[in-house]
C-alpha cells in the first residue's frame, strides 16, 4: 500500500524552520504510526521532498491541488536494507546494484527508468563498504547515455515531458 500524507509546507514554513527536532519527531512518529518507511511530502511547487516506494519510473499524481510528480525510492535496493537487515556481504551489495542496473538499463532501451540507491556514510560509507560503491560506478560509467541527475533535476524533466509518458 501507498500512503500519502499531506503536510503543507507552505503554511508550515514557520513549523520546519524554526521547530527542527519537532519536525524529525513528527517524521518519525507518522512513520511508526503507519509502519511505513517513507514519508512524502511534497513542497508548494510540486518537488517531492520525500518519495514513494513503488516503482522505477516517475508518474503524476492527481490531488485536489493539481498534479504532483512522484519520484522512485527503493527500500530493496538500499544499502541499510541490505547490508545491515540482511546481512549481505560488500561482494554481494555490489552484485546486487550491478545486477539492477543492467535489468533496468536493459529495460531502459524501451522508456527511461530511475535506479535510486539508498546509501548512508555510516554502512556503505564504511571502509570495508565502500569498494562495493566503487566498482559499481566503475560498471556504471562502462554504459552509455546515463544521465548523472539529482531528484530536482528528474522532477523538472519529468513534468516537461509527463504528457508523453507512458
Amino acid at each position: 500500500d501507498i500512503i500519502l500524507i499531506a503536510f503543507d509546507t507552505n503554511k508550515s514554513k514557520k513549523f520546519l524552520n524554526d521547530n527542527t527536532n519537532e519536525y524529525k519527531r513528527f517524521l518519525n512518529t507518522q512513520k511508526l504510526i503507519r509502519n511505513v518507511d517513507e514519508i512524502h511530502i511534497i513542497d508548494i511547487n510540486k518537488k517531492l521532498l520525500f518519495t514513494t516506494l513503488n516503482d522505477d519510473q516517475p508518474y503524476m499524481i492527481e490531488t485536489e491541488s493539481g498534479e504532483i510528480v512522484s519520484i522512485p525510492y527503493s527500500n530493496e535496493i538500499n544499502d541499510f536494507t541490505l547490508l545491515t537487515r540482511r546481512g549481505h556481504t560488500t561482494d554481494e551489495f555490489r552484485d546486487i546494484l550491478i545486477e539492477e542496473m543492467n535489468v533496468l538499463y536493459d529495460e531502459s532501451e524501451k522508456t527511461s527508468k530511475i535506479m535510486n540507491i539508498g546509501l548512508h556514510p555510516h554502512v556503505s560509507g564504511r571502509a570495508y563498504r565502500v569498494r562495493a560503491l566503487r566498482e559499481f560506478l566503475e560498471a556504471a560509467k562502462q554504459l552509455d547515455g546515463i544521465w548523472w541527475a539529482t531528484r530536482s533535476e528528474i522532477t523538472d524533466s519529468y513534468i516537461e515531458q509527463a504528457n508523453s509518458h507512458i
